[in-house]
């Protein structure tokens, strides 16, 4: 029978987000590249937030994995649920309320498969992540309210990577583990709209709701070795989906 099981490594590591110093570096970039002058024309924002995520070809890579000692009854008890993540950008104000920027985020989610009893364990965790960079355009609705409607277009590249760590132990006799890791990069695309409440001057909490479009990445393991279902087709990852967020922004220039 199947037992209680532990959180996963990833979702202790999900807190995971780039540098501070990468941010530190584009923002100087930046002001030196456009010679910032005036008032209000730069800020820089950082959020929070839930994404649902389409992996449908993970789930049935996992499901696949699961059938390989079909003795022990291994079930797949966690299938890449949608999870938090976290982004940061750094926008300049091109004309009035129409602002451009780049942006990088940290997604995170996973799958395990499962069995356990009197006489050993089996596990089977498959920990994914990825690095979001891209740009961005914004537009602000011009009003005298504290809160502003506005819309935006996200897009750039994404660099995922997916392990699977086997566990297998038999109790008080030996036990095995394997790891792997696999790497792949693709494109993704994300409108959105928002609302931005201004509390005090320069200061904006921010309210975001968007889709991701991802176009799907294969994945490849050190030495350029695919990864591959029984059929011969490869497995790709698709991080498309939901995305809500609770941010804020600083107006800096």
């Amino acid at each position: 029978m199947i037992r209680g099981y532990k959180k996963t490594e990833w979702i202790k590591d999900s807190i995971n987000i780039f540098s501070v110093k990468s941010y530190i570096i584009c923002a100087f970039a930046i002001l030196l590249v456009l010679n910032v002058k005036g008032q209000d024309n730069l800020k820089v924002s950082i959020d929070a937030g839930y994404g649902t995520y389409q992996f449908d070809e993970l789930k049935q890579l996992q499901t696949d994995l699961s059938k390989i000692y079909p003795e022990f009854a291994i079930k797949p008890v966690e299938q890449f649920p949608g999870f938090i993540n976290y982004s940061a950008s750094i926008e300049y104000r091109v004309y009035k309320d129409l602002w451009l920027g780049l942006n990088g985020g940290y997604y995170t989610t996973g799958g395990r498969n499962h069995v356990a009893d009197y006489s050993g364990e089996y596990r089977l965790d498959i920990p994914a992540n990825a690095k979001r960079l891209g740009g961005q355009l914004s537009y602000m609705f011009p009003t005298d309210k504290k809160i502003k409607p506005y819309v935006r277009l996200k897009g750039g590249v994404l660099l995922s990577t997916v392990k699977t760590e086997e566990y297998f132990v038999v109790h008080d006799t030996d036990s095995t583990s394997t790891n792997y890791k696999f790497k792949g990069t693709s494109f993704w695309g994300e409108p959105s709209v928002g609302l931005a409440f201004e509390p005090v001057k320069k200061l904006f909490v921010y309210l975001n709701a968007g889709y991701q479009f991802d176009w799907k990445g294969k994945l490849y393991k050190e030495g350029d070795e695919p990864l591959l279902f029984q059929s011969g087709d490869h497995v790709r990852v698709n991080w498309s989906g939901l995305r809500l967020s609770l941010g804020v922004s600083f107006r800096i220039f």
